[in-house]
């Protein structure tokens, strides 16, 4: 009791006589709304979308609270003010950082505030005070800090990959997704800018929010480095005597950026393994005979060169498919429609146990029955994959969404399994025109939703048209609706072909690719994130 009245003094002293205000006024972040997104223990952030405007701007708002254990009579307003940064705030001459409500309040009665207006991913100081009727104004003593986060359908720039190093400039790259122990990874990196090509590869986890190095994409057999451009992956999980294995498999593609040959396109396939902490490498994947395939001739992948293809993971089993290849002869363009599925032998040393290593590709389809096509993105979801656009001959673009769903095979029998295209979504069918059909896009699916744009098309003269637009596909209603456009309301609208995505969660980042600007096509080497 006496420390308690010491306080009351000291705070007296501090907020003038005549303002009775205690000591333990407070403020804290209320969590008042059901989706709020909780940035710490003790605050909420919340994205409004303000409808009077075309463009569907976004607020960045927070909710507080403040309360009396007892009033003083002489209280004639109340409420918060605020400032960037870890500081005391103090109320601007001009009242524009506070929200100030008129009369008095009861003992034990809490006031909350909205607070709008605010900076996404941004530490704000708030605190509650007091005015009395003399004009004077007490404070809170205590401050509370919260850091912002990126609102609701809104792209917003990033530093990422500048601040690691990594070269954004560059399109035709990789994005393979997986998940370790409850992260989402993102596997990056490769493609071609220029007449450059490259053989570095990055991990982005969504947990940690963090860039990792890997080790430049190499073959363990001629100690050679592989730049590779166009190239498809996917990413196998799998137990095995209670032991986890995450490996991530890359393959196809182009080993040179420009005037390629088709002696320049890859037809290997490379694993490296991510629980190999510390002794990462990459080891080319070997057949070696055991299913007696002389067709394989020790190469496990049998399918025609390509670049543009897809490549995805349903369960434990990885697959490739679609793509595209030049002929150094006659320079046509001939289009895949084939898929194919990995299958993983036991090691040839005996022990009964799979080897990562050691395998072939088998092909499950010649032609998956909706048009051979390049430039396919692909997204999984709940064992699901989706293909989302491509290019065919006669320069027919896609604008559907094609889901396939596999079932593993049963135990003791490997062809037991079932590998079935469901039925084509068309977009326009929706949406009309306005979006677009279009290859080299970008996909990524956020809290099970479906997202796909930008990508190209080309025009009736022959010239590529690059898009910025977005659109959503809700998997339980069936339904396509427009997102916004990538890059900030605040900059013009980015229209960008071939880039890169990462999946960071609750958003998504789209950086490098080509994009037309000023009537010429240039490489993008901007970072955008874009939260749902």
């Amino acid at each position: 009791m006496r420390r308690r009245l010491l306080a009351l003094i000291c705070t007296y002293t501090v907020l003038f006589a005549a303002c009775q205000i205690d000591d333990e006024m407070y403020s804290v972040y209320d969590v008042y709304y059901e989706h709020a997104f909780v940035t710490d223990s003790s605050s909420v952030l919340r994205s409004s979308a303000k409808y009077d405007s075309i463009a569907g701007v976004d607020d960045v708002s927070i909710r507080v609270k403040g309360g009396f254990e007892y009033a003083a009579g002489d209280i004639v307003g109340y409420g918060h003010c605020w400032a960037k940064g870890i500081v005391a705030p103090t109320i601007n001459a001009d009242r524009s950082n506070c929200k100030l409500n008129s009369g008095s309040m009861s003992s034990g009665e809490n006031f909350y505030s909205t607070i709008s207006g605010l900076d996404c991913e941004t530490e704000y100081s708030v605190r509650s005070f007091v005015i009395t009727s003399d004009g004077k104004i007490g404070y809170n003593p205590q401050t509370q800090v919260v850091k912002t986060d990126v609102p609701h359908d809104k792209w917003f720039e990033s530093d990422g990959f500048f601040n690691n190093g990594i070269n954004s400039g560059r399109t035709d790259g990789i994005n393979i997704v997986t998940v370790v122990d409850g992260d989402t990874l993102t596997i990056f990196g490769l493609g071609r800018a220029g007449d450059i090509c490259y053989s570095d590869v990055w991990c982005y986890s969504s947990k940690q929010r963090s860039y990792q190095q890997l080790p430049n994409l190499k073959d363990n057999y001629t100690n050679v480095e592989v730049p590779l451009w166009g190239a498809s992956g996917f990413g196998l999980n799998y137990s095995e005597r209670n032991i986890p294995h995450h490996l991530v498999y890359v393959g196809c593609g182009c080993t040179r950026a420009v005037n390629y040959q088709l002696s320049d396109y890859n037809k290997d396939f490379y694993v490296l393994d991510l629980d190999a902490t510390g002794k990462f490498k990459w080891e080319r994947v070997q057949y070696h005979g055991q299913e007696q395939n002389v067709q394989l001739k020790d190469k496990p992948f049998q399918g025609q060169a390509r670049t543009g293809g897809v490549g995805f993971s349903v369960g434990s089993w990885g697959f490739v498919g679609l793509g595209e290849y030049q002929n150094s002869y006659d320079k046509d363009v001939h289009y895949h429609s084939d898929f194919y599925m990995f299958v993983m032998e036991m090691n040839i040393n005996g022990g009964g146990m799979l080897e990562p290593t050691i395998g072939y590709f088998n092909q499950m389809t010649d032609d998956f029955d909706a048009g051979e096509r390049s430039g396919a993105s692909v997204v999984v979801v709940d064992n699901i994959a989706y293909i989302m656009g491509g290019k065919g001959k006669n320069n027919i673009y896609y604008d559907e969404i094609i889901p396939c769903q596999f079932t593993e095979p049963l135990s003791g029998s490997p062809n037991s399994y079932t590998f079935l295209w469901g039925k084509r979504m068309q977009v326009s069918s929706q949406l009309g025109d306005l979006f677009k059909p279009r290859a080299f896009g970008v996909a990524f699916s956020v809290d099970g939703k479906i997202y796909f744009g930008l990508g190209e098309e080309l025009d009736e003269n022959g010239d590529k048209i690059y898009y910025s637009d977005m659109i959503q596909y809700d998997r339980n209603t069936t339904k396509f609706s427009l997102r916004s456009n990538y890059m900030n309301e605040d900059a013009p609208s980015s229209r960008v072909s071939r880039a890169m995505v990462i999946n960071g969660g609750d958003r998504a980042f789209v950086t490098g690719g080509e994009k037309q600007g000023s009537g010429i096509t240039e490489r993008n080497t901007s970072e955008w994130v874009y939260r749902p």
